[in-house]
């Protein structure tokens, strides 16, 4: 019924030193950028690890994860590719995607106040956001729907059953 298109996720780490890691990753033949305050790695998923912080740990950001099955594989290439230790991992945001697969009028729903925090503008985008405390969906007059900022599989089905039984 949805497709999750993007998972990313934060996690912690032991001390990693940034240019140690650039090196590394360079001699791997892995496609890396380097900033001032963090690097970024574009494999199979796409890391941004951030220099040191005061208590010691590296933040590194992964996205470009399919699906929340892969989690764990990105999490263990970054280990693997850097030799740190995963101290916290948290999901920070799934998108998913679904087409209800008919024409939708949105000024309609809009006006039917069936959900409490919405917004339509379709001067500024032909979408209508739906907010909800789990996440956000966005509706398409198409029928197509974006629902992004959950934080679980749980989250989307409710996103999305509360978005069907409402139009």
């Amino acid at each position: 019924m949805y497709k999750v298109a993007n998972v990313k996720v934060s996690i912690k780490t032991s001390q990693l030193f940034l240019d140690t890691v650039y090196k590394n990753l360079l001699e791997k033949n892995l496609k890396c950028i380097q900033h001032n305050n963090f690097l970024v790695l574009k494999s199979d998923f796409t890391y941004i690890i951030f220099k040191t912080n005061k208590q010691g740990e590296n933040h590194i950001n992964i996205t470009k994860i399919p699906s929340v099955d892969q989690i764990p594989k990105a999490i263990e290439l970054i280990q693997n590719l850097t030799d740190c230790f995963v101290i916290t991992q948290t999901i920070d945001n799934i998108i998913a995607t679904t087409n209800l697969k008919r024409k939708l009028s949105l000024v309609n729903i809009s006006l039917a106040k069936k959900f409490p925090k919405i917004k339509y503008n379709n001067e500024k985008f032909p979408g209508l956001f739906v907010k909800f405390d789990i996440g956000t969906a966005i509706i398409f007059h198409s029928g197509k729907i974006v629902i992004v900022g959950c934080k679980s599989v749980k989250d989307i089905e409710c996103v999305l059953n509360l978005i069907i039984v409402n139009i």
